[in-house]
């Protein structure tokens, strides 16, 4: 029987009220008030001179707590002191903005003010000083789960915004001994520690006709196998597009190769330009910013084949976090109903076999007969999906039967797209029916992500791969635009709550704008598919990559939430934010999502939406 949840929620907004002030009273209140005036031949014009002149007052007011940091970051820019004042001021112009009022001094000719409270200016550099430490503390979480692209940009994005802080020589941490240091001191200490403990080996080596040397690569840090990476290498005929490794696995070509093969220089993405636009705050610094050179980032190896060992773990050691044995799926007397028992893994291999090898050679057509009509549409979609090409050939598949279907995991791919200079690594599941038919392709969690998922002792076996294979699914839908699949696993009540930072709005009455707040919009299904479905048909391609995962189970049996840091990618767009879903898996089958919510940052009080506000 179908459960109905009864789930109320409040959406409000609180428009604040500004007292009416005259442009007088701001002049006789220096101590209170910063403000520009501008003139213009429209009010636009006005406005924008204004804005320019309030932005000059406050870079005269903050210079002297700039200078004695300035000088010694700006060696070697060819800049003055006050130029660079000027170019951080610049960085906070977004911020100070959504926080200037407006005073329409004379209509005749058109002459506007812009003030700001001295108190509003301190509060803009104190909210820059806890986004750096919140950056610090993603990267610590990032290097600790072997997400090494993550601590990198992160750890990189906190040290360049640092230095647009007036109180950057204040800010102090603990190093790595126990001892307080200065943070700009600490941070780059952080990343050159990381990029001297990463290593890059080739595990296998092809040549081929047009492309005269692929070579599977393997990237570790402190000996594991890292979870993800990015980078770009010299091919032997230009640099190459942005490369993105899953659980330390690559795929590189290298060009015009003949004779003896020179070393791969392969250079560590740490800046990650593409991904600025999931915070316009880190945009405004990064543009008025000069790259940051570490020269820990460029690797060197050989292209010749070295097999690495792979150290004991904590985490399941199998590439993209398998759980099971290779020769069985879970024994039927540990789950309650996920397993009938053994999968023969030689009933799959030949068929396996067949279709690897109609990808590799690009025939595809001819490894048709293996899937069923859905199972075939999905295989096309993977194909269409970026430039698609296996990395690896699995020297034995890795199965897990879940409801009737069997699970072969984890087939390297990668997936190129030339037009954005961008490509994933994905490592890709075939699912086969009762009659040996691939019936769906879904792409894998991280070993983390499983990790996290399985470590929940108390829960039923059945429910936790029941959630691996479900949010699988759900990456997988968005990253092929698969609209029916989503529409399928939404309750047609389901609660979909969407976060946006809503612009500046102008009070007509009194000419004021108010300060940019996080609205929440309400969405019913329909409307909700109905955006999706614009969104697929604009983009060249979307990727979901998950940081993290909370997952706490809910009052109902076979109810979950699920907590997700999830940065979203796309040919035109990117942002970042927090995930919820509310899943049933009361039907194994037909399992559905009751409530989802997506906000992009934590509240005040450093929460986002959880099982605790629907349960």
């Amino acid at each position: 029987m179908k459960r109905i949840l009864q789930i109320s929620f409040l959406l409000f907004s609180i428009t604040s009220f500004s007292q009416r002030i005259t442009f007088e009273e701001i002049q006789s209140k220096p101590d209170i008030y910063l403000y520009g005036v501008g003139e213009g031949i429209n009010q636009n014009k006005a406005d924008a001179d204004a804005f320019d002149d309030l932005i000059s007052q406050i870079q005269v007011n903050v210079s002297s707590e700039f200078s004695t940091q300035l000088e010694e970051n700006i060696n070697g820019e060819n800049m003055s002191i006050e130029e660079k004042t000027s170019s951080i001021v610049r960085t906070y112009s977004s911020a100070t903005l959504s926080q200037a009022e407006r005073i329409i001094i004379s209509e005749d000719p058109i002459k506007v003010c812009r003030y700001i409270k001295r108190s509003s200016i301190r509060e803009i550099f104190e909210a820059r000083k806890n986004k750096v430490l919140d950056f610090i503390e993603i990267a610590e979480k990032a290097e600790k789960e072997y997400r090494i692209a993550d601590a990198l940009k992160y750890n990189y994005w906190a040290l360049v915004m640092l230095k647009s802080l007036p109180s950057s020589r204040d800010i102090k941490v603990m190093d790595e001994d126990g001892d307080e240091d200065l943070l700009g001191v600490e941070l780059p200490r952080r990343i050159n520690r990381i990029l001297d403990n990463i290593s890059m080996a080739t595990t296998e080596k092809e040549s081929s006709a047009d492309k005269n040397l692929a070579l599977t690569i393997e990237a570790r840090y402190k000996g594991v196998p890292v979870s993800n990476l990015d980078f770009t290498y010299w091919d032997g005929i230009g640099r190459s597009d942005l490369q993105s490794l899953k659980d330390g696995i690559g795929k590189i070509y290298m060009y015009n190769q003949t004779g003896s093969h020179d070393d791969i220089i392969v250079d560590l993405e740490y800046v990650q330009a593409d991904q600025w636009s999931i915070d316009k705050d880190l945009t405004a610094v990064m543009n008025e910013s000069k790259r940051i050179k570490f020269k820990n980032a460029n690797i060197v190896f050989s292209p010749d084949v070295k097999k690495v060992k792979t150290p004991e773990l904590k985490l399941n050691s199998f590439r993209g976090g398998e759980f099971m044995s290779k020769s069985e799926v879970i024994p039927a007397e540990k789950v309650e109903s996920v397993a009938a028992g053994r999968v023969e893994i030689s009933d799959y291999k030949d068929k396996m076999a067949d279709i690897l090898k109609a990808i590799s050679s690009k025939n595809y057509k001819s490894a048709a007969e293996h899937f069923t009509p859905e199972g075939l549409k999905m295989y096309n979609e993977l194909l269409a999906y970026g430039k698609a090409e296996i990395i690896s050939l699995p020297k034995e598949p890795i199965a897990i039967k879940i409801n009737n279907e069997t699970v072969l995991r984890s087939v390297p791919m990668k997936f190129s797209f030339p037009r954005n200079n961008r490509s994933f690594t994905e490592d890709v599941n075939f699912i086969f029916d009762e009659n040996q038919k691939v019936c769906a392709i879904s792409f894998s969690l991280s070993k983390i992500a499983i990790d996290d998922i399985m470590k929940k002792s108390k829960w039923p076996e059945a429910d936790k791969y029941q959630l691996i294979n479900f949010m699988e699914n759900y990456k997988t839908a968005y990253c092929l635009k698969r609209l029916d699949y989503l529409k399928s696993i939404f309750d047609e009540d389901a609660l979909i709550i969407v976060g946006h930072v809503v612009k500046q709005s102008k009070d007509a009455a009194t000419g004021l704008y108010q300060n940019e707040k996080v609205e929440f919009n309400k969405y019913t299904k329909k409307e909700y598919m109905d955006k999706l479905k614009v969104l697929f048909q604009t983009k060249e391609y979307v990727n979901i990559q998950f940081e993290n995962n909370e997952v706490l189970a809910g009052k109902y049996p076979h109810t979950y939430g699920i907590q997700i840091k999830q940065n979203y990618y796309s040919s035109n767009y990117g942002d970042q934010g927090y995930l919820f879903l509310l899943i049933d898996f009361q039907d194994p089958k037909k399992p559905m999502i009751y409530v989802r919510t997506w906000q992009p940052d934590k509240d005040s009080n450093g929460q986002v939406f959880g099982i605790q506000d629907f349960n």
